[in-house]
């Protein structure tokens, strides 16, 4: 009798131990995924990364994930796309990047000190802290792509009771300036912009006056660029406005 209590008690001080791995391997597998994230894709040399910050209160998010799935299929090698998206309502704010046609979901604590399903992208640090995480890649050409409702001198993105205002995009973007910056937003080409934005050696695309809801088109906005041997990031621009203009020829829209 005393032997098979040995066994057992024996039997005990390892079943405890082994209980707390089993319940620990869900953390271990989060932790060691983050920092696999925080390292993937940031040692190779990219020719271009392309981030999208698109705030969508007020807008159908069929719009917005029609812009999305325009690129999803575009990432390779030589170029990473990267989107924060908040979407209408409460509680939707998605990070992710490519996965062939799908979204690879990633941790917002990689950029803020928190993981969360919300987010206020009219604040200077959120919109901060996405361009820090942005300037993690290495890459040789850096394309930001802003999208929501823009009011000119009165700001962009506007998101509760919040928006970036022209010197808070400025301020920035200081730290880490793309070499094509796109407003896919209305008012935001106006003089009271851009005066914030001369310090920089960049490419501004945007608008004087409202843009209809779909706003620019993608589909074919980097095939171009993707195709140039010498990488000329105006053949984006081009792209963009041909596609864009021809969207529109076929798919005519009301302006809001």
């Amino acid at each position: 009798m005393p032997e098979k209590m040995t066994v057992n008690n024996s039997l005990k001080k390892f079943i405890g131990p082994i209980l707390i791995i089993i319940l620990a391997l869900p953390l271990i597998y989060f932790i060691i995924s983050d920092e696999q994230e925080k390292s993937h894709d940031h040692d190779k040399q990219l020719n271009l990364l392309v981030g999208f910050y698109i705030c969508g209160e007020g807008f159908d998010s069929v719009l917005i994930d029609e812009d999305i799935s325009d690129t999803l299929g575009l990432n390779s090698d030589s170029i990473q796309f990267v989107y924060l998206v908040d979407y209408d309502g409460f509680g939707n704010t998605e990070f992710f990047k490519p996965d062939n046609y799908s979204r690879f979901y990633l941790n917002i604590s990689l950029f803020m000190p928190y993981d969360s399903t919300e987010l206020d992208l009219g604040s200077e640090e959120v919109f901060s802290g996405y361009l820090e995480y942005l300037r993690s890649y290495e890459a040789e050409r850096f394309c930001l792509i802003m999208s929501g409702h823009g009011k000119g001198d009165e700001g962009l993105c506007f998101d509760g009771g919040s928006s970036l205002s022209p010197k808070e995009i400025n301020n920035s973007l200081s730290a880490y300036p793309p070499d094509l910056l796109i407003f896919d937003a209305c008012e935001m080409n106006s003089h009271e912009v851009l005066s914030e934005l001369v310090c920089y050696d960049m490419l501004i695309v945007g608008t004087e006056k409202d843009l209809p809801d779909r706003g620019l088109d993608y589909s074919g906005g980097f095939i171009e660029y993707l195709m140039d041997e010498e990488g000329n990031i105006m053949n984006i621009v081009k792209s963009i406005m041909d596609s864009t203009k021809e969207y529109y020829q076929t798919n005519p829209l009301p302006f809001g």
